[in-house]
């Protein structure tokens, strides 16, 4: 139904336009300088195929029996025809035509193929003619003319509307209406032109119609032109339409020529720039939806603060990113410059220098760093491409900003922990080995002691050999503590029961005009550490806080629980979520400065000059470090300085341990086995066993005890840990296989004690150096 309904439109329309050209025909072989049933045809064609190439050719042989009779001739026609249009689809398509004539090859390749098939057909058709009887031999050479150049101008003009008439779709009703205007005008131009000078009114009607079809053409392309020229041709007269104006029967075949060449000529050059006026059209439409479709992405990048300048440095673009990261809106930042919003001068003046030498070279600029200061006051480090990017507005730079702040604190704390690390190795190395000169000086001190009578003047200058050992050990603590190989016994520890313990302390060594607060909890803050650590986290920031207040004030002491739901700023690290008890130390001094807040924690570095040896606060970021604490600081220039220090709160209660027994320790004799590769402890441990009354027999090395133990039987193994090509660890497992009632003790002067492989001998560790009572509380809890 589909394909009959398509002939029957096709061969009914075909018909029509036929008969009204026949009906207008000035020349006697009914021929027409317009045939639009051509035109018909070949969209038909074009769209529906054969069943519109069936229709056509049904047409022709009617039209051909109303005008010729019913015969062969008209069979004929119809056969022509349809190789004519078959013809001309098939050769547009084989040559890749775009119907809707996007370039001017399009434009070539219609007009050659109509042009030159429809010129081969006028032979055809005019030798039907001719063998009828109706035309002579002398007259087939202006037939062949007239007959071509009807089809040709019908096909060029009817068909462009057709197959272009996907141009149509875009149109509205009120473009309708100015193309219908624009065709009444050149319909009343030929009118009122041929009503002024009937015979010679074509040099006029081509200046009046030409400029009406120059804008619809540029008003309309393609679809302006094709329907304006249309009704212009059907305006001209007997030979191209149906107006018949009076006057003319006076008209030459050389004035019908004008106004055919006229109208060709008029097709082509508007269809040539309607193409490319489309082609204008359709490349801004391209460039306005790239800057709409660019501007989307710039306006829309998430966490992308995103700016354009011009050539003065003036904000020209400004997104949502940047109103949220800067807190200036756009109605705010829109034509002012940096200088005025987030840049000092300086800053300025050297963007303005990018943005230069970016406009003059058109390469983007290499990635900046900068500090800049928000709306709300705050300094916040971005890092800022550079590059230039063509808008509506035309070549703009555009800066992309990214917010660098948390990457940039994390790059320092991990150059901290790095610069601590590297520098913790160091500490410990010289802490270790001066724990074991410091181990030889507090040993001979007391066995000197040991052999003077009580009152004698030397006890005295032992005394301060001892003093000052112990102060040199103080501060060998600080320096493992620092480096995080202090050797630490972590007990669960309430703070509150600490605190108060050293207040005493505090009191009698801060002196006047400096006083202590506490303001403690009033449940058990418990954690798990070692006491003695805490002692020296306190000790330190006591003493930093009655140095930053020179003329006194107060020193407040502060416990308090804290639940930390997600991960917050502090050192070494980031705070995990969970349960803490808190610590806060918090003066009245004078602060500590923007510059030298960063660098606190760095080992040796001091504010006090002189007076200071930069450990204190190393050593407190060390302690936290290794009890997987987390700290903060908060100072203001002239109004205090308050150090928060959190540790994961201590699930278990506290259970106490009894304290080891103090003067007068008497441990049994004992067969000793004494590895020590220094020297200087080696004797002096060997003369302090020996004045307890054990047997000691000392090695230097390793290799030398597993070949002593071999001879004799021991009860006790004292081993340095740190020994020359076997530790002491690895030692004692040697000799537990073959005697399993050996019981050990471990020196060392900063390993951890605990041991990296299973010893089943029963144990005990002692850190460097050591005194001798402690030592004496060793044995005796071996022997026990």
């Amino acid at each position: 139904m589909r394909s009959l309904a398509q002939v029957l439109i096709t061969g009914t329309v075909y018909a029509l336009l036929g008969w009204v050209g026949l009906h207008y025909a000035y020349l006697p072989t009914s021929i027409s300088l317009l045939w639009l049933p051509t035109g018909w045809a070949i969209g038909m064609v074009w769209w529906w195929g054969r069943p519109a190439l069936v229709g056509a050719a049904l047409a022709v042989m009617v039209l051909s029996g109303l005008v010729e009779g019913w015969g062969w001739a008209g069979l004929a026609r119809a056969g022509i025809s349809w190789i004519a249009y078959g013809s001309i689809t098939t050769l547009l398509r084989r040559l890749s035509f775009d119907s809707n004539f996007r370039y001017p090859r399009d434009l070539i390749v219609f007009s050659c193929v109509l042009g030159g098939v429809l010129a081969f057909t006028a032979v055809l058709q005019n030798s039907v003619t001719l063998l009828t009887g109706a035309l002579s031999l002398s007259a087939f050479r202006e037939n062949w003319w007239h007959w071509w150049g009807g089809n040709l101008l019908g096909g060029l003009l009817m068909a462009t509307p057709l197959l272009a008439y996907q141009r149509f779709k875009t149109l509205k009703l009120k473009h309708w209406g100015e193309i219908a205007l624009a065709s009444g005008l050149v319909v009343m131009l030929t009118y009122f032109v041929r009503m002024i000078d009937p015979s010679h009114y074509a040099p006029l009607l081509l200046v009046a119609a030409f400029p009406v079809l120059m804008w619809a053409t540029l008003r309309f392309e393609i679809a302006g032109l094709s329907l304006t020229l249309l009704a212009l041709a059907l305006g001209l007269g007997p030979p191209f339409g149906m107006i018949v104006p009076s006057g003319a029967e006076q008209m030459t075949a050389g004035v019908f020529f004008t106004y055919w060449l006229f109208l060709v000529m008029s097709y082509h050059t508007m269809m040539v720039l309607g193409i490319y006026v489309r082609q204008k059209r359709e490349f801004a439409q391209k460039l306005e939806d790239a800057y709409l479709q660019m501007e989307a992405i710039l306006e829309n990048a998430p966490t992308v603060a995103i700016q354009g300048y011009d050539a003065e440095g003036r904000v020209v673009f400004w997104n949502r990113a940047s109103e949220e990261m800067y807190g200036y809106t756009r109605e705010q930042a829109l034509g002012k410059t940096l200088s005025q919003l987030l840049f000092s001068p300086e800053q300025e003046q050297e963007y303005r220098v990018m943005i230069q030498e970016i406009l003059r070279t058109g390469k983007p600029a290499p990635l900046r760093e900068w500090e800049i200061r928000m709306a709300d006051g705050q300094t916040r480090y971005i890092l800022s491409s550079l590059f230039p990017v063509r808008l509506r507005e035309g070549t703009v730079v555009i800066c992309a900003d990214i917010d660098i702040t948390e990457r940039k604190r994390l790059e320092n704390q991990l150059l901290q922990a790095q610069k601590l690390e590297s520098v913790g190795r160091l500490a410990g190395g010289v802490a270790h080995d001066f724990n074991n000169m410091l181990a030889a000086i507090m040993g001979y001190a007391e066995l000197g002691m040991t052999r003077v009578p009580p009152d004698h003047p030397v006890q005295q200058d032992l005394q301060r050999i001892l003093e000052a050992a112990e102060r040199s050990a103080n501060i060998v603590r600080q320096l493992l503590g620092f480096a995080r190989k202090q050797f630490a016994q972590p007990r669960p520890t309430d703070i509150n029961q600490v605190i108060q313990e050293m207040l005493p302390l505090f009191e009698h060594m801060l002196g006047k005009g400096v006083e202590v607060k506490l303001e403690l909890h009033s449940a058990p803050q418990i954690v798990l550490i070692d006491p003695a650590q805490l002692e020296q986290i306190l000790m330190n920031l006591v003493l930093n806080a009655r140095d930053a207040m020179p003329n006194g004030g107060t020193i407040t002491i502060r416990t308090s629980p804290r639940r930390v739901e997600k991960p917050i700023p502090a050192l070494p690290k980031d705070a995990p979520p969970g349960e803490y008890e808190c610590l806060s130390v918090r003066d009245e001094g004078i602060g500590i400065a923007p510059e030298d807040l960063p660098h606190i924690f760095e080992p040796f570095y001091t504010t006090k000059g002189v007076y200071g040896h930069g450990l204190g606060l190393a050593t407190v970021y060390g302690i936290v470090d290794q009890n997987h604490g987390f700290l903060q600081v908060f100072s203001q220039p002239g109004q205090g300085t308050e150090f928060c220090i959190c540790f994961p709160r201590y699930p278990e209660p506290v259970v106490a341990k009894p304290l080891l027994p103090g003067e007068g320790v008497q441990t049994p004799p004992a067969r000793i086995l004494l590895v020590e590769d220094d020297n200087s402890v080696r004797e002096s441990l060997s003369l302090m066993l020996q004045m307890m009354g054990h047997s000691v027999h000392a090695c230097a090395t390793p290799e030398e005890a597993l070949e002593v133990s071999q001879q004799n039987a021991f009860d006790i193994l004292i081993t340095d840990v740190g020994l020359p090509r076997m530790d002491g660890y690895q030692l004692a497992e040697q000799l537990a296989r073959h005697c399993p009632q050996l019981r050990c003790i471990f020196m060392s002067g900063y390993q951890d004690p605990r041991l990296p492989i299973e010893l089943p001998l029963r144990h005990v560790f002692l850190s460097k150096p050591f005194s001798l009572r402690r030592l004496q509380e060793a044995l005796k809890e071996l022997q026990e």
